[in-house]
């Protein structure tokens, strides 16, 4: 063979090797063919941008390590980042899970997003949270920020976790998200608590300081058998209910009095006992006849230092609404089936220093009616508080005119069942026995009404007055 052809075949099985030898490198390099990826897309794919998987949930590896790469890499995609804002936050919420046991990631992708992505730029707890908690959504007292009514339930579901953060959990309401759970590697500044006032703390436990037992009752001395039970009265000896069953009390201090009555008592377990055990003995307790407990409740309040007061049903202006019971006194009556129900009234406890009309705002306005009634608790002995449920009563009055020991009442400290409205009718007492020497508050069985007299209660000696039964308040025309 001639050499040229020679070196001809030697030169083509040459470059056939050459290109042979880099297709099989490439292809071994890269069995599908695809060219690898460039630098910049690396990068990405280590700050997280391509690093979930299809779920929605970032896969391990990315950005739970540490939880600060996912704000960095959030921060920096400009025109990317809304979408990185999820992804930076379910990379958290999955990092949380990993650390601390929580497996809220799936159930609450979009509160966590809204969450991460606040505590990614800044935004404290005081941010998300500016509704401070009104008195209708009570500011809580176990050392949290006070929760509104949409989210206090979702502040409590992570408890079980056993984490100190509160808001673990998807709240109720996206315009108020809580902040993520805590994460003690990222340094963030502490949640500000809003500045919504201190709560209502515990009311003070007011115990009287001669809370003793009162006079037994019944005595003997003073008590007459009725048609329907025993009834007080007068004694031979002059000695009178009112007086016998009475609190003791200094009258010779100077320092203006007050004197509180509790009405309603007896009819409710709760409010009863309550007025019984955590008020002062020096509190008036005034107890329905319709309750079938008097024999329970009376001698209890009396055990604790209570002076009691009977209720007497009066007619009111309008029974359409407010209905005094079949016992009630009515104008529509004759003095004597108003005086054999007054007996019904009488006979239902023993014990009391007298009466004070329950409702009664048409029948307190008639003299001709309340008259023989006044005569009628002159001469059992019995003293007589006017609750003025009308402005126009003339009961109080009358009774003093008649001889009676008699007081009238001055406010309805709840007449707006509510702290403030209660706290400033009690300071308006306060100025009244400054003027005039004494001064009557009426309160019902109302939990707020007990609660607020503890606290006003606890403080009244400090500011210059006593506290007092109210029959050391009562007057007369001629004293006795």
């Amino acid at each position: 063979m001639p050499l040229a052809q020679i070196g001809l075949f030697a030169a083509t099985a040459i470059f056939l090797g050459v290109v042979g030898g880099t297709a099989g490198w490439l292809a071994l390099t890269d069995p599908g063919g695809n060219a690898m990826p460039a630098a910049t897309d690396q990068a990405a794919a280590e700050h997280g941008e391509t690093g979930h998987s299809d779920n929605g949930h970032a896969e391990a590896g990315h950005g739970s390590a540490d939880h600060g790469d996912s704000g960095q890499a959030e921060s920096g995609h400009g025109s990317g980042q809304g979408d990185h804002a999820g992804t930076a936050a379910r990379g958290e919420s999955s990092a949380h899970g990993s650390d601390s046991g929580h497996a809220s990631g799936d159930a609450h992708a979009s509160a966590h997003e809204e969450s991460a992505h606040d505590q990614a730029h800044g935004k404290t707890e005081s941010d998300q949270h500016e509704s401070p908690a009104t008195d209708s959504h009570a500011a809580r007292t176990d050392g949290h920020a006070p929760a509104t009514a949409d989210h206090d339930a979702a502040s409590h579901r992570d408890s079980d976790h056993g984490t100190d953060t509160a808001h673990g959990s998807a709240p109720t309401d996206h315009h108020q998200s809580p902040a993520a759970a805590e994460t003690p590697r990222v340094a963030m500044a502490p949640a500000a608590v809003p500045n919504v006032g201190s709560a209502p703390e515990a009311p003070p436990v007011v115990v009287s300081p001669n809370r003793v037992p009162l006079a037994p009752a019944p005595d003997p001395a003073i008590t007459s058998e009725g048609r329907y039970g025993p009834l007080p009265i007068r004694s031979a000896e002059g000695k009178l209910p009112w007086k016998v069953y009475a609190r003791p009390f200094d009258a010779a201090t100077g320092i203006p009095r007050i004197a509180i009555v509790v009405t309603n008592m007896g009819l409710a377990e709760q409010p009863t006992l309550a007025a019984i055990q955590d008020l002062p003995g020096e509190v008036t307790l005034a107890f329905s006849p319709y309750s079938n407990r008097l024999a329970e409740w009376v001698p209890a309040a009396r055990a604790a230092g209570h002076e009691v007061l009977l209720q007497l049903p009066m007619e009111p202006r309008s029974t359409e609404f407010n209905d005094p019971g079949n016992k009630a006194l009515l104008t529509a009556n004759s003095p004597e089936v108003n005086l054999d129900r007054m007996e019904w009234v009488l006979s239902r406890a023993e014990g009391y220093v007298g009466l004070t009309n329950l409702m009664g705002s048409r029948f307190t306005v008639s003299p001709r009616d309340m008259q023989p009634v006044l005569v009628a608790m002159d001469q059992r002995g019995l003293l007589y508080i006017d609750s003025r449920e009308s402005p126009a009563s003339i009961a109080g009055k009358l009774a003093v005119e008649m001889g009676l020991p008699a007081a009238t009442n001055d406010r309805f400290i709840d007449a707006e069942a509510a702290r403030g409205p209660i706290d400033t009718r009690l300071a308006q007492l306060e100025q009244l026995a400054l003027s005039r020497g004494s001064a009557v508050g009426f309160a019902a069985d109302y939990p707020v009404a007990i609660e607020r007299l503890r606290f006003w209660i606890a403080g009244l000696k400090d500011r210059g007055f006593v506290l007092a039964p109210v029959s050391a308040v009562v007057r007369t025309a001629n004293p006795e």
